[in-house]
């Protein structure tokens, strides 16, 4: 699955259209979007990505196991609730944005 043949092949088994076009911009921004947030530059951007995805997850079938439902929602409600509050706060001053651009993108 933590390839980019697992992945695609997980995405067209959840029956989305263009499957490797999903998969690749997840997986970029899963990693772009996670070296924006550490440094503090498009926090709000990204975040805004963040919620949307969160959001997206249990619609597609993750959340819950087979049978179990409400399982294995709390990761996801924290990665939603955490996204929201870098949303309305932004990136704080120990960032790229506040340091060196002096304003926010």
């Amino acid at each position: 699955m933590f390839t980019s043949s697992g992945s695609f092949s997980f995405v067209s088994s959840l029956g989305l259209p263009l499957p490797g076009f999903i998969a690749v911009i997840v997986a970029v921004m899963e990693v772009v979007g996670g070296l924006l947030l550490i440094v503090g530059l498009g926090t709000r951007w990204v975040s805004l990505w963040y919620v949307f995805e969160m959001i997206e997850i249990p619609n597609m079938g993750f959340i819950a196991p087979q049978g179990k439902p409400g399982v294995g929602a709390e990761l996801d409600l924290l990665l939603l609730f955490s996204a929201l509050v870098l949303l309305a706060h932004g990136s704080g001053r120990l960032s790229i944005e506040h340091d060196l651009l002096k304003r926010e993108l």
